[in-house]
């Protein structure tokens, strides 16, 4: 019984503290949340390929850079694949930032914009949380679809 309550107040934990990261990425740049939340909206197949082929991309790479570290000996040498693990958490984070806005405004457009990104960012982590079809199906259309969306929000800034 002590091991069922542990893993819900576990999971009510992580429910807040994911919700509460994703409202303060939307609160301390909410321009570039809003602009990846148009990219889902507008455009969410392309913003899914892009995602997917990014994923694949620079995840290929960062397993190469952590395997060069055994090869070699050097601790150097997994730095650029720690650099590009962060640049891809950073875009993921950013994706489900909109993701969680766009869930909100849906499901309580009423609310004030801070209950807004706490509901829609609680449905999200509880939906890709539904297991088989919130994490096969689900989870992966909003990673790939919410890195891609910022990935075009990042290449349409620099080339306007």
């Amino acid at each position: 019984m002590n091991d069922l309550l542990s893993l819900i107040v576990l999971a009510l934990g992580v429910i807040c503290c994911l919700s509460a990261y994703l409202l303060t990425l939307d609160a301390l740049f909410g321009e570039w949340v809003a602009r990846t939340q148009q990219v889902i909206t507008t455009r969410p197949g392309r913003a899914f390929v892009v995602g997917l082929v990014n994923f694949l991309f620079f995840g290929l790479l960062v397993l190469v850079f952590l395997s060069l570290q055994e090869e070699t000996g050097s601790d150097l040498a997994v730095l650029p694949g720690l650099l590009i693990l962060a640049i891809l958490v950073a875009g993921l984070s950013f994706g489900l930032a909109a993701f969680a806005r766009l869930l909100g405004e849906r499901l309580a457009a009423q609310q004030g914009s801070i209950p807004r990104a706490l509901i829609g960012g609680g449905v999200l982590v509880l939906s890709t949380a539904l297991p088989v079809a919130g994490w096969f199906l689900l989870l992966p259309y909003v990673v790939f679809t919410g890195l891609g969306a910022f990935v075009l929000v990042v290449l349409a800034r620099r080339n306007p």
